[in-house]
C-alpha cells in the first residue's frame, strides 16, 4: 500500500489492534469511525510491532518517530486522533500535567526486552529502507517472542489476566 501510485482510503470502525494499526497507519486518507478503539497492544503481551508499524513516516513527532503508542500500548477512541491525523498518535499529555508519574509505574512493571527493541526499532527506522525495516520488525519480533515475557503475555491474554513481567 505504502509504494502504491493509487492513492488508499482507510475507514476504521470496532477494535483496530496490533498490525491493523500499521495498516491503518499506511493509509493516505484515514476516515475513523465513532466507535473506533486504537490500540497497538505489543506491549500487552510483551511483544515488538511489526507489519511495518515503525516505518510509517507519518507516525512522527518533531520530526522523530513516536514510539508513545506502542511503549503504552493504549487504546484511544476517535476523539484522541481526530484533527491530529494518524501521524500524530503520540501521548497527549493534560494541560498542567505531564502524566509521567503514571507513564513510569506503567512501564517500570513492563516487558523490558520487548521496550528495548520497540526503542531500537523505532530510532533506525529514518534511516532505512521500508524493506529493511520490515525485515527487522519481523527477526525482533521472532527474538522476542521467545522470551519469558512474551510467553507470560500470551498466557495472560489466553487466560484474560493481566501479564506478569519478569523483565526476561
Amino acid at each position: 500500500m505504502v509504494r502504491m501510485r493509487a492513492p488508499v482510503v482507510i475507514a476504521v470502525q470496532g477494535n483496530v489492534a496490533g498490525g491493523s494499526v500499521s495498516l491503518m497507519a499506511a493509509g493516505d486518507l484515514v476516515v475513523i469511525g465513532k466507535s473506533a478503539r486504537i490500540s497497538s497492544a505489543f506491549a500487552k503481551i510483551g511483544f515488538t510491532p511489526d507489519s511495518g508499524s515503525t516505518t510509517d513516516g507519518d507516525k512522527t513527532h518533531r520530526g522523530r518517530p513516536c514510539p508513545a503508542l506502542f511503549l503504552l500500548a493504549e487504546t484511544n477512541g476517535r476523539r484522541r486522533h481526530a484533527g491530529s491525523g494518524v501521524g500524530r498518535l503520540c501521548r497527549e499529555r493534560r494541560r498542567g500535567r505531564c502524566g509521567g508519574r503514571e507513564d513510569r509505574a506503567r512501564t517500570a512493571s513492563g516487558p523490558t526486552e520487548a521496550y528495548g527493541g520497540i526503542k531500537r526499532l523505532f530510532l533506525q527506522t529514518l534511516n532505512r529502507s521500508i524493506e529493511s525495516q520490515l525485515e527487522d520488525e519481523a527477526q525482533t519480533l521472532a527474538a522476542i517472542s521467545r522470551t519469558a515475557d512474551a510467553q507470560e503475555g500470551v498466557k495472560a491474554f489466553r487466560e484474560k489476566r493481566k501479564p506478569k513481567f519478569a523483565g526476561r
